[in-house]
C-alpha cells in the first residue's frame, strides 16, 4: 500500500472541502484521517464531505484500501495530538503537555532545586532550532523534539470577565 499516495488523496479531498489534513493514523483495520480548519471549528458536515470525497478517490484509484481498512474522518479534537513541527508552531502561546522518552533534569526557577520528570505541562513560548521553549510558574526549559514521546494541546476555557456590581 502506497501511503504517500493515500496522504495526497486525503490532502486533495480536504482541500476540495475547505479543510486540511491535520494527521493520519494507520491501524491494522482502520485508516483515520483528522481534519481541521485554520480559523473555524470542523463540523460534522465537513467530516462527511471529506469522507465521501476521499472514499470516491480511494475507490477510483486504490480500491484495495477500502477492502482491507475502515475509513474514518474526524476532527482532532480540542486537545489535539501534536506530532509534527507545524502542529507545535501553531500552538505557540498555548498550553501544551508532553511526555519525554526518558526522565529529564529540570531546575525549579523559584527554589533552584533540580528534579526529574518525564511529563511537563506549560506554555509553549517559542520554537528555537529543533527545541521547544516551555515555561510555567515553576520552570523554564528547552526540550529537543527528538526527546518528545508524545504531546498534546491543553484546552483552556476563557476566564469569565468580572462584572462590577452596581447598587
Amino acid at each position: 500500500m502506497d501511503f504517500t499516495k493515500i496522504e495526497e488523496m486525503a490532502r486533495v479531498a480536504g482541500e476540495q472541502n475547505n479543510c486540511r489534513v491535520y494527521d493520519i493514523y494507520r491501524h491494522r483495520d482502520c485508516l483515520q484521517i483528522f481534519i481541521d480548519k485554520k480559523k473555524y471549528a470542523v463540523s460534522l458536515e465537513d467530516c462527511e464531505s471529506v469522507f465521501h470525497s476521499l472514499r470516491f478517490l480511494l475507490h477510483s484509484e486504490m480500491p484495495e484500501v477500502l477492502k482491507n481498512k475502515r475509513l474514518e474522518v474526524s476532527s482532532p479534537g480540542l486537545e489535539k495530538s501534536l506530532r509534527k513541527k507545524w502542529h507545535f508552531e501553531e500552538c505557540i502561546g498555548k498550553t501544551i503537555k508532553f511526555i519525554t522518552h526518558n526522565p529529564m533534569s529540570i531546575k525549579n526557577k523559584k527554589t533552584g532545586q533540580i528534579f526529574q520528570s518525564q511529563s511537563l505541562t506549560g506554555n509553549l513560548e517559542s520554537i528555537q532550532k529543533d527545541c521547544l521553549k516551555v515555561k510555567n510558574s515553576k520552570i523554564e526549559c528547552s526540550i529537543p523534539f527528538f526527546k518528545i514521546k508524545s504531546a498534546r494541546l491543553i484546552f483552556q476555557f476563557d476566564k469569565p470577565k468580572k462584572v462590577k456590581k452596581t447598587r
